[in-house]
C-alpha cells in the first residue's frame, strides 16, 4: 500500500481518475481540445536508477519525476495525471523513478522521507532552487498550476 503525505487519497484517486475521466474533464474543462486526437507529443518516461536519474537532469533542462518506493499503486494513480501533463508541458520531461534499490542515495540527494513524492528538478535555476517539491493539495489543477509557475519561475 502507498504510504507518505500523499497516500491518504491514492486509492479514492484511483477510483475516480481513470484516463478516459481524465480526459473527459480536461477536454471539458478547456485545458485540451483532446489529448486523444494524435499520437502523444511527450510520453512519461521511467528510469531505473540514481544514475539515469542523473543523466535524465543533465539532458532536460526541467524534468518533472514521481518518486516512489515500488508501489505499483502510486505509479497507477498519477499515471493519468502525469500523462496529461507531459501533453500539456512538451517542454517537461515527466518521469517515474522507482527508488526502493537506493532508497539511502536518494533520501540522501533529494530529502526524499515519505513515498510517494513528486519533485521538479530544474537543471538551470540558480543552486538551491533545482530540487523543487510539490507540496500543494492532491488535485490535478495545482498541481498544474506548480509547474507552470516552475516555468516561469515563480
Amino acid at each position: 500500500a502507498a504510504t507518505g503525505h500523499l497516500a491518504g487519497p491514492i486509492h479514492s484517486l484511483m477510483r475516480a481518475s481513470s484516463f478516459a475521466v481524465l480526459v473527459a474533464w480536461l477536454s471539458v474543462a478547456g485545458l485540451v481540445p483532446s489529448l486523444c486526437a494524435a499520437a502523444p507529443r511527450n510520453h512519461v518516461r521511467s528510469v531505473e536508477s540514481f544514475d539515469m536519474l542523473q543523466r535524465a537532469t543533465q539532458r532536460q533542462h526541467k524534468l518533472i519525476v514521481l518518486m516512489h518506493d515500488g508501489s505499483d499503486a502510486s505509479v497507477k494513480a498519477f499515471q493519468p495525471w502525469l500523462f496529461a501533463l507531459a501533453q500539456l508541458l512538451p517542454h517537461f520531461a515527466v518521469t517515474t523513478f522507482d527508488f526502493s534499490r537506493e532508497k539511502e542515495l536518494v533520501q540522501r540527494a533529494f530529502s526524499v522521507t515519505k513515498a510517494p513524492a513528486i519533485k521538479l528538478l530544474a537543471r538551470d535555476n540558480p543552486q538551491g532552487q533545482r530540487v523543487i517539491d510539490y507540496k500543494g493539495p492532491l488535485e490535478f489543477e495545482a498541481l498544474l498550476g506548480w509547474a507552470k509557475a516552475a516555468v516561469n519561475g515563480e
